[in-house]
């Protein structure tokens, strides 16, 4: 009998053991199946950071944005049997994105660049609509982090959007009936200038808005009606010259053009933070010299805020007349002024002291002399210079004051007929107390080449005469009304003798000669 308990007692062991494993294996996969209940990250083949790091973050970061399965694989990738909807993420790929298209056998709809983060920027890989791709030599686990969560708020572009709209808005009441045309623009970018320009530009402009992509390139204005805005370009052929990397109103590009046109001295400017031209507005045309939102990132999308916003105070500007352009100009001869002051080198002042400090006591003299008085004397000189008879705009342009001027004339001493030399754009430079014309009508084959007027050369440089050292003065003075009306006569006066006025009559006669002729009468002391 006691055998016979004893057999009982082992079987009943063996058989409690056995309902233990087999309650442990279902709950094991219990958990499992519940555990990972909707997407997750999936692995195959090797990776060059440790796995469970990656999954965990994937899991984390991507996977609730995506709500979808994440195939994850390094450089030689691998196939997966998706569970559902998936999206592709790989490691160590090549470091040009351009090449990527190679992954998909149409291309993707879009490619956008995720960077590093700090002042060292760099790129560290790519997002596209179904995949993500980490480069090669970035398989760290900060930087993993980093490109998780650019991607995460790359991927919610149109939640981020919609925040960054109503926090920029015009609030004005305006019911924006006017839609925002694009032309050529990929569909990322459409996304950002359509929510942003509606919000920003179009309450006050109150036009049909038109978006052209112009990828670098020279374009008139057109006059077809609506508004405007040509990325990428500027109004006519000009000096290409390396884009400004500063910020606008903080916000910066990751990625600039190599060359953008310079301003063509007949629109008004927008500015950087460092005074820099990025674009000009003429009448209903915007011209941005770089394509602001190239890749279509929410960075770009910050950029193009702030200059929306600078574009919107412009547009403003009309509407509110002279008074608010002299304050604007006042505004910007004082950045104009500041930038211009020389800086002290701190090495150089140890080694010459005495005179360093003196020159930066004047320094200090001068800067508390500008922000005192440019205000007022900036807004006096706006009022003179446009109370000038044959004067019609004056504006800021980078390092100097641009002053525009009617079409003017030449009368020849010998004949009585006037010659119509054309409108200028009269460059004042406060920097270094100079000048320079540019004929805006024509150039005309003179005495040294081809000639802005008959004693000013190509480059917009004069043959003073007698009158060399009056321009410095007059323009270190602050004096710039007196400065750009001796520049008109000096173009309305003539020394027929010289070697380059003797060549007036190469430009046009007169059909219809200005009643009002004060101010073009011979001059020959004037020019040597």
């Amino acid at each position: 009998m006691a055998e016979i308990a004893e057999i009982f007692t082992i079987t009943n062991g063996l058989y409690a053991l056995g309902g233990l494993i087999a309650v442990s294996i279902v709950s094991y996969f219990l958990y499992e199946t519940f555990r990972f209940k909707g997407p997750r990250a999936r692995i195959k083949g090797r990776l060059p950071i440790d796995k469970d790091y990656v999954r965990q973050v994937v899991n984390e970061i991507l996977v609730p944005v995506l709500q979808k399965e994440v195939h994850i694989s390094g450089a030689k990738g691998r196939t997966f049997k998706p569970d559902g909807p998936s999206f592709v993420f790989r490691f160590d790929t090549i470091s040009h994105r351009e090449q990527l298209y190679y992954y998909h056998s149409r291309g993707p709809k879009w490619i956008v660049p995720l960077y590093s983060d700090g002042s060292n920027t760099r790129e560290i890989g790519c997002l596209t609509p179904d995949a993500l791709y980490l480069y090669q030599g970035f398989s760290h686990h900060a930087t993993l982090r980093t490109l998780l969560n650019e991607a995460a708020a790359e991927l919610k572009l149109t939640e981020h959007l919609i925040v960054l709209a109503e926090e920029n808005a015009i609030n004005d009441g305006y019911t924006r009936e006017h839609r925002v045309n694009l032309d050529n623009i990929g569909e990322r970018q459409a996304l950002i200038l359509d929510t942003l320009i509606t919000s920003i530009l179009t309450p006050t402009v109150r036009k049909q808005i038109t978006v052209h992509a112009r990828g670098g390139t020279a374009y008139p204005p057109l006059r077809s009606g609506g508004f405007h805005i040509h990325m990428g370009a500027w109004p006519r052929e000009s000096t290409m010259v390396t884009p400004s990397r500063a910020a606008v109103g903080g916000e910066t590009l990751k990625v600039h053009e190599e060359s953008v046109g310079s301003p063509s001295g007949s629109g008004d400017l927008l500015f950087d933070d460092s005074s820099n031209a990025i674009g000009e507005l003429q009448e209903d045309n915007l011209y941005l010299y770089e394509t602001a939102v190239r890749n279509g990132t929410l960075g770009e999308a910050r950029y193009l805020i702030q200059v929306l916003k600078r574009v919107q105070a412009l547009l403003s500007l009309d509407k509110n007349g002279d008074e608010a352009k002299a304050a604007h100009f006042a505004d910007q001869c004082l950045a104009l002024a500041k930038r211009d002051l020389p800086q002290t080198d701190s090495a150089a002042a140890q080694q010459e002291l005495t005179s360093l400090l003196a020159r930066a006591t004047a320094q200090e003299r001068e800067m508390f002399h500008i922000e005192s008085n440019t205000d007022v004397e900036a807004g006096k000189e706006f009022d003179a210079l446009l109370n000038l008879e044959k004067v019609i705009d004056v504006k800021v342009d980078g390092r100097s004051i641009v002053v525009t001027t009617k079409t003017l004339y030449c009368q020849h001493p010998g004949t009585g007929q006037y010659h119509e030399i054309g409108a200028f754009d009269i460059h004042i430079f406060p920097g270094n107390n100079s000048l320079v014309w540019k004929n805006r009508t024509r150039m005309v084959d003179g005495g040294a080449g081809a000639m802005n007027a008959p004693h000013v050369n190509g480059e917009g440089n004069a043959c003073f005469g007698n009158t060399a050292e009056l321009f410095p003065k007059l323009i270190a003075d602050r004096d710039f009304a007196t400065a750009a009306m001796m520049a008109i006569a000096f173009v309305e006066s003539i020394n027929i003798e010289d070697s380059w006025g003797k060549y007036l009559g190469r430009w046009p006669v007169a059909i219809n000669p200005p009643r009002d002729r004060s101010g073009s009468k011979s001059k020959e002391a004037a020019h040597g």
